[in-house]
């Protein structure tokens, strides 16, 4: 279903360091052209260095100035090779870095809760398909739709990954229990 085969090219735009209000991480960007005008979509890869973990985002390209640019819907029916290049996006950054964890959440839409929104429903099925044969333990948090792959090898070196990475992440992106 989110197959290599239907992903769309992307191309890596960089990355710049920024400082938001003291937490400091860098943040890479990709981008991919659907299949119309209207279609072109920007990635945004959040790494935060001190824990090896990347939190990807992404938005229509015409959306950028909206404060909802994550939450607002494209109508273009492109969601099957967004999720499959954003899954590639993830593999090629892997392959970069072996030891990186990565995680996103599944913003909610206009009237839509923050619990198990349908993005994170599809986001997360996607990732236990097309992630199983990597070494990643999968985890999510369902009441504010939170999904983290955390890399084996590095829950291996320490055990108290997950905690940190959860408590990092819930601090980071203002998530309150």
């Amino acid at each position: 279903m989110f197959s290599k085969e239907i992903a769309f090219p992307f191309q890596y735009k960089g990355s710049r360091k920024i400082d938001d209000g003291g937490m400091i991480f860098r943040r890479h960007t990709f981008v991919f052209r659907g299949k119309t005008k209207l279609g072109c979509y920007i990635v945004w890869v959040d790494e935060f260095e001190q824990f090896l973990f990347y939190a990807i985002k992404f938005f229509l390209k015409n959306h950028r100035s909206s404060k909802n640019k994550f939450n607002l819907l494209t109508n273009l029916n492109e969601f099957k090779e967004i999720i499959a290049t954003c899954l590639e996006i993830i593999l090629h950054l892997h392959e970069k870095n072996p030891f990186h964890s990565f995680g996103f959440i599944g913003a909610n839409s206009e009237g839509e809760l923050e619990k198990n929104t349908q993005r994170f429903r599809v986001y997360s099925g996607a990732m236990v398909r097309k992630l199983k044969p990597y070494n990643f333990t999968h985890h999510d948090y369902e009441e504010k739709s939170i999904y983290l792959l955390i890399n084996g090898a590095q829950l291996e070196n320490n055990p108290g990954l997950l905690g940190q990475l959860s408590d990092f992440f819930r601090e980071s992106y203002s998530l309150k229990d």
